[in-house]
């Protein structure tokens, strides 16, 4: 799970970097470009929804819930 906490904070520092870098000859893009303008949230959603890391702990976590649930009713 630390590694989870280590991860989504680096993926975000590097998203938001790439964003605020200035281009190749020095100047902003401008507000017209060719690629599509996403919100910091959009962002984020996508992140979040691509990351197969995560995927993989919710389900680890989810089987875990369904262990000790099944070694409950046992007893």
């Amino acid at each position: 799970m630390k590694r989870l906490n280590f991860a989504l904070p680096l993926v975000l520092t590097a998203v938001l970097i790439g964003a605020m870098t200035p281009t190749a000859n020095g100047q902003e893009k401008n507000a017209t470009s060719a690629t599509p303008s996403l919100s910091l949230d959009a962002l984020v959603a996508e992140a979040l929804e691509k990351n197969l890391e995560l995927k993989f702990y919710e389900a680890e976590i989810a089987a875990a819930k369904a262990g000790r649930k099944t070694a409950g009713s046992f007893a």
